[in-house]
């Protein structure tokens, strides 16, 4: 199925590039930039954690892992 034309705009809610997160599991990460899924559009959050690149999808980024805990918290 093809990409709906045109895609909606990332949310300016999104991490920003360089920013600094905690997972609620423990250890942090830096955020390194947000894109598009190639089939889905889906937008994926790209971030680096203990030296490797990982990808999360933006509303897995933003949503409860548990009730009541962020997955990732923004630190200040």
């Amino acid at each position: 199925m093809p990409l709906p034309e045109p895609l909606p705009p990332i949310s300016s809610d999104a991490p920003k590039p360089g920013s600094l997160w905690q997972h609620f599991k423990g250890g942090a990460c830096t955020v390194i930039g947000v894109s598009r899924h190639t089939e889905t559009g889906d937008v994926l959050v790209n971030y680096l954690k203990d030296g490797e690149f990982w990808s999360r999808p933006l509303s897995m980024w933003a949503d409860q892992a548990r009730p009541g805990i962020q997955r990732f918290t923004e630190v200040a």
